[in-house]
């Protein structure tokens, strides 16, 4: 009996010792094909950063083109009796080339909604313009970069109706392509307590 026991160690031992062989080469499997699978998944990452590089380096070897972006924001920055606003512009060049502004033309208003016509045609009262200056100086133009951050251009005003109100940016760019040139601008309405 003891004879037997021994030989059903001996086969338990070489089927545990199969058993144990077996999974150390499926576990080797398992990792190699998760491997492979987590390198093509970063060769794909890799390949998707590189077609958007291209893509960026096309677009500035591509013809020169000129392009404004333009934001407005107002905020008021008192209230009753005196009424300041704060008129902010900002721009930036999603062109390929850089653009000299001239500023010395450009449109910079405030205007008063008097009345909306049952037409939907609105009223507007005079309008009231607006100035980028600093202290020392006042600002004529501007230089826009591809791929630069936005400049931010602030004027400040009193009004002194409160009301509806449009406030509006529009500067003239020169383009021989198209013409005698684009207007490129933004606008926005906004409330005066």
């Amino acid at each position: 009996m003891a004879e037997r026991h021994e030989v059903l160690k001996a086969y338990a031992e070489s089927a545990q010792s199969i058993v144990v062989a077996l999974g150390v080469i499926v576990g080797g499997l398992w990792s190699a094909a998760t491997f492979g699978a987590l390198l093509q998944t970063k060769k794909a990452a890799l390949d998707v950063e590189k077609g958007q590089a291209e893509a960026i380096i096309a677009r500035r070897n591509a013809a020169p083109s000129e392009i404004v972006n333009a934001a407005l924001s107002v905020t008021q920055l008192s209230g009753p009796p005196e009424r300041f606003i704060l008129v902010e512009v900002t721009l930036s060049n999603g062109g390929n080339a850089p653009i000299k502004l001239s500023l010395e033309k450009k449109k910079l208003y405030l205007s008063r909604v008097i009345k909306i016509e049952d037409d939907g045609k609105t009223i507007y009262g005079n309008e009231e313009p607006l100035e980028f200056q600093f202290r020392e100086m006042q600002l004529t133009w501007l230089l826009l970069r591809p791929g630069a951050a936005p400049d931010k251009l602030a004027a400040v005003r009193p009004v002194r109706v409160p009301g509806i109100y449009l406030a509006r940016f529009a500067v003239h760019v020169p383009d021989d392509a198209v013409g005698p040139g684009r207007e490129y601008g933004a606008q926005t309405f906004f409330h005066v307590k």
